[in-house]
């Protein structure tokens, strides 16, 4: 595009809309508002593409401290976190189907969608947590997240601690 630009556009005018594009790495103007499904038309600033990547780097690597040093009695399976939890983290190691705290009893997964599953690890004494985060998914696809498993709409307080930045489905 900008390649374009500069055959077609005087110099200024290159820099300019080049700047303009490049801006979206820093802000943006968005027209829609509203969660998925719900959506309104509703003008407002927000942060670009590089800063909205920070942030959620910022927000991955504070969930993985949080969930490293949780401690909990009971066995539980957050359905979220995965890899950036467990990936090159010595703490964790994988087993039945999900990767579990070396020494604890928190487990992480991705979405579990099989409700033969869920029930099967309920059952057997897990504590299934679900942030409100990753429900989107759940809706898509069209299944109805059984009583047993937890929807916690803060991760920083299923933690216990503060969870900085910002998840990018989030922004």
């Amino acid at each position: 595009v900008i390649f374009l630009l500069d055959r077609y556009l005087s110099k200024n005018g290159t820099i300019l809309i080049s700047i303009l594009l490049l801006s979206y790495h820093f802000i943006q103007v968005d027209a829609l508002g509203g969660q998925s499904g719900q959506r309104r038309i509703d003008l407002t600033i927000q942060a670009g593409y590089t800063i909205r990547d920070v942030q959620d780097r910022i927000f991955k690597l504070s969930v993985r401290e949080a969930a490293n040093h949780y401690t909990t009695s009971t066995k539980t399976i957050l359905m979220f976190g995965v890899p950036s939890i467990p990936a090159a983290n010595d703490l964790w190691v994988y087993k039945d189907q999900m990767y579990c705290q070396i020494k604890g009893n928190l487990c992480v997964s991705p979405r579990i969608v099989d409700l033969n599953r869920l029930e099967e690890l309920n059952k057997t004494g897990y504590r299934l947590v679900l942030w409100r985060g990753e429900m989107p998914e759940y809706y898509r696809m069209g299944i109805t997240i059984p009583e047993f498993v937890e929807v916690v709409d803060n991760l920083g307080n299923f933690f216990g601690t503060q969870i900085k930045g910002k998840a990018i489905n989030q922004q």
